[in-house]
């Protein structure tokens, strides 16, 4: 079984070290890493960033989840990642699952389809084309949507196009989905790579921000003249938050997720303590509306890692 102990990924000048806020493997803090800028053999400049001390292997590596948090001028995926363009989305079995699923063939062909039609008419209604047309590869847990772009402008075209198409791919990809009213928000705490005594949620501020969260998007839904099903209700754990409620409807779920998307941020402070407590340098909070058959993160929010003397 061969060994991977690094990662190199092409980048841009705008992803160099100062702009690349933190990295998470797995969800945990990840130290191993730096950016570098080379010349080509063409004598054009390249850059690159690395991942080192992986100790991992090729059984082991796919379905790792690497993390990259940007600032400032690295603002797009096409400017961190710079060549193909991959659309990836993955089948997570549950803890207990004995005999995992495997994605239907058919299923994975038709939701490749249909995204790979999202990203070209995304860019014909913006006056431009894909160099190379996006393809779909399957496997049994994986599908990977891959094209090449004109510009990294393109990349910004469809961005929106892809999460706005999400739900409705990821709906296709498991064939279809028993209930579609019920919706959960989850807000999670991650460790840094090196927390020893890992820090637990404070009661009161996960209380507050459940009770926060759940007016909200109470609020948004009466906004929007329409009310839950089934009200509101939170459940608070060492590193999670879940609120969680039913909707009247399918056409409910936009404004859930426009009140998350918009509230997400100032819920992650008040569930963080507002850093206050120095336990919670290097954590990351993260904030994803989850429903029946998707997830998708709203919000990220992390506490600056404060070191020593």
């Amino acid at each position: 079984m061969r060994s991977v102990d690094k990662l190199s990924f092409a980048t841009t000048p705008e992803c160099q070290k100062v702009n690349i806020a933190r990295i998470t493997w797995n969800n945990a803090r990840f130290i191993a890493w730096d950016t570098y800028e080379h010349i080509r053999r063409n004598g054009e400049k390249g850059w690159e960033l690395k991942l080192y001390g992986l100790n991992s292997n090729l059984e082991r590596l796919p379905g790792s989840k690497i993390c990259i948090f940007t600032v400032r001028e690295c603002k797009t995926i096409f400017q961190l990642c710079h060549g193909p363009v991959c659309i990836l989305a993955t089948v997570v079995p549950p803890l207990d699952a004995s005999v995992p699923w495997a994605l239907p063939e058919e299923n994975c062909e038709k939701a490749g389809e249909d995204l790979a039609k999202v990203i070209t008419d995304a860019l014909a209604a913006q006056g431009t084309a894909p160099v190379s047309d996006f393809t779909t590869a399957c496997g049994d847990e994986l599908m990977t949507v891959c094209g090449s772009l004109a510009s990294e402008e393109d990349g910004a075209i469809i961005e929106p196009a892809v999460a706005a198409a999400g739900p409705n791919i990821l709906q296709t990809l498991a064939g279809g989905c028993e209930d579609l009213s019920t919706i959960c928000i989850v807000a999670t705490a991650i460790p840094p790579l090196d927390a020893s005594n890992p820090w637990v949620l404070p009661e009161a501020d996960c209380e507050q921000a459940g009770d926060d969260l759940a007016m909200a998007l109470t609020n948004a839904l009466s906004a929007a003249g329409t009310v839950p099903a089934e009200s509101f209700f939170f459940v608070c754990g060492d590193t999670e938050l879940t609120v969680c409620g039913s909707l009247a409807s399918e056409e409910d779920s936009p404004v859930i997720e426009a009140e998350v998307e918009t509230i997400g941020p100032s819920i992650l402070q008040t569930l963080s303590g507002g850093c206050a407590d120095s336990a919670t340098g290097g954590y990351t909070f993260t904030l994803a509306t989850q429903a029946d058959c998707y997830i998708a993160e709203e919000a990220v929010f992390a506490c600056e890692l404060v070191e020593g003397p």
